[in-house]
């Protein structure tokens, strides 16, 4: 499926206009929206932002809780975390993964603690999770080869996310820089 041209019609004064295009790759491990996680932590920012002077235990229904679907990203981040050990990935990976993690997931878990999962935030978590498969598969991405890419990068010590790829290669970047200007 890969490299498949599109082709985009449209009308123009009259005139039927039609363009190939060809689809860019772009390797999943370095796009933000192909990661449900991140999805998430985007909705638990809106729900926080959003309920922020409100009580506790208030239960919207105009912004769904995103406790549930946050609950189930830390289950998979702790197995994600369990698999680098497993498999002796650098230390330093690992770190930056769990401030990486620890930051996306455990301060908006924090502000949510004391709120109530409603049967609707648990139907909102499904059919986000079902907007999102639509979403890989328009970009020609299937559940398989994220999670099989996602395996990979972990046994072969590489970065998860584009987030942990930021950091490593900045990171990179720097050490090489200071071991320059030592010699």
């Amino acid at each position: 499926m890969k490299g498949i041209s599109y082709r985009i019609v449209y009308f123009k004064n009259g005139f039927i206009v039609i363009f190939y295009m060809k689809r860019v790759s772009i390797p999943t491990n370095k796009r933000i929206d192909l990661f449900f996680s991140y999805w998430i932590d985007a909705w638990s920012l809106l729900y926080i932002l959003y309920n922020y002077n409100k009580p506790v235990t208030y239960c919207s229904h105009y912004i769904a809780n995103p406790k549930p679907a946050l609950l189930f990203a830390i289950f998979m981040n702790v197995i994600e975390l369990i698999s680098m050990i497993y498999f002796s990935n650098s230390f330093i990976h690992i770190i930056i993964y769990v401030i990486i993690v620890s930051i996306g997931k455990g301060i908006p878990l924090a502000f949510l603690i004391n709120t109530r999962i409603c049967p609707y935030d648990i139907y909102v978590s499904i059919i986000l999770f079902l907007i999102y498969l639509l979403w890989l598969h328009l970009h020609n991405v299937t559940l398989y080869e994220y999670v099989i890419q996602a395996y990979k990068n972990v046994k072969y010590n590489k970065p998860v996310g584009p987030i942990t790829h930021y950091f490593m290669k900045n990171l990179q970047t720097n050490i090489m820089f200071e071991n320059e200007t030592r010699v």
